[in-house]
């Protein structure tokens, strides 16, 4: 039961990150310097819930 918690966290992460990669992207795009901080923001509130 465990391996299949830690294997449904790890695929959640796995889209999570490929859903959000085109949006960190894009701030980057729009401004460096904002996105920087916003993708740590980012980071940090997936490790939260993760």
């Amino acid at each position: 039961m465990n391996e299949n918690n830690v294997t449904n966290t790890m695929e959640r992460e796995v889209a999570l990150t490929r859903e959000l990669s085109p949006l960190i992207a894009k701030l980057y795009e729009l401004d460096p310097a904002k996105a920087s901080a916003d993708s740590i923001a980012i980071i940090k509130t997936l490790q939260a819930a993760g």
